[in-house]
């Protein structure tokens, strides 16, 4: 479940220009911290750093 939260997560962040704390929420994270440790965890950069490299 977690992964396909990930996932949705990742798809925010490559198509809307949502914060990050809106979409940790919006995908069912309750808090940004503990968003922030599993995204890095899974996509080995923070969820900024993504939408960064991502975008450009």
């Amino acid at each position: 479940m977690r992964k396909l939260r990930l996932a949705h997560a990742r798809r925010l962040l490559e198509r809307s220009d949502k914060s990050i704390s809106d979409i940790c929420y919006e995908v069912g994270f309750t808090n940004l911290s503990n968003f922030n440790r599993h995204f890095r965890n899974d996509a080995g950069e923070t969820p900024r750093d993504y939408r960064q490299r991502v975008q450009n």
